[in-house]
């Protein structure tokens, strides 16, 4: 079968974030189900353990072996262009970005919203709800019975939130004597961290009204 290719302008750095998080994970998920070959094709920096987009465009002439997944936001639109008749599908996360779809451009969207969206913007495309998988250790490490208390009374990413959580909510909270811990840095694995508190805040609405796009799917409050 076709292998199926996510693209992505890195996996490391300043690319680290939860759309890459979520597109890695997606990836890896289709990998396990072992249906066709998956591969992870960066586009803006070039990665000793990945195909780069520009090498293997010029080898592979149109339409070529693969099916493409496009996610990048404000990146889509230029990429299609770059794969214009090639086999390609948008998994598409936030709202808002302005752009328009080629008709027949199929959405992969990963929550009602953003299918929403895409039903009133991109009529003549077809549209698949695919919303985010935990991944299986989530569920197999998750600490959802734990009686004992946690060493963490409430946890934040300090990343998204507002100001009025980081201003004001928290300190109200230290004051009133809880432990409540601001993760800030990047964390390689966040079961043990979420395991470790026995609250999470999410609060991202004035984060993404800021940016003018919508939140996409909010994976963090279904891991917590």
């Amino acid at each position: 079968m076709a292998p199926l290719r996510f693209l992505l302008p890195g996996t490391s750095g300043r690319f680290r974030c939860g759309g890459l998080l979520v597109e890695l994970q997606t990836a890896q998920l289709l990998a396990a189900g072992g249906d066709r070959p998956v591969q992870l094709v960066t586009y803006r920096q070039r990665e000793v353990e990945h195909p780069y987009l520009d090498d293997l465009l010029a080898e592979e002439a149109a339409p070529g072996p693969a099916l493409w997944v496009v996610s990048w936001g404000f990146d889509v639109p230029g990429l299609l262009r770059r794969l214009r008749g090639r086999p390609v599908a948008y998994h598409a996360h936030s709202s808002g970005y302005g752009f328009q779809l080629p008709p027949g451009v199929p959405v992969l969207a990963v929550s009602r919203n953003t299918l929403g969206y895409w039903g009133d913007r991109a009529p003549r495309s077809p549209l698949f709800l695919v919303p985010n998988a935990l991944q299986s250790k989530w569920l197999e490490r998750g600490d959802r019975l734990a009686n004992a208390r946690r060493p963490i009374d409430v946890l934040v990413q300090q990343r998204k939130s507002s100001p009025y959580l980081l201003r004001q909510l928290l300190p109200a909270l230290r004051q009133r004597g809880l432990r409540v811990e601001l993760q800030s840095g990047w964390v390689d694995d966040l079961v043990d961290l979420f395991n470790s508190a026995t609250v999470v805040l999410y609060d991202s609405a004035d984060y993404w009204r800021g940016r003018g796009v919508s939140e996409g799917f909010g994976l963090p409050p279904l891991e917590a």
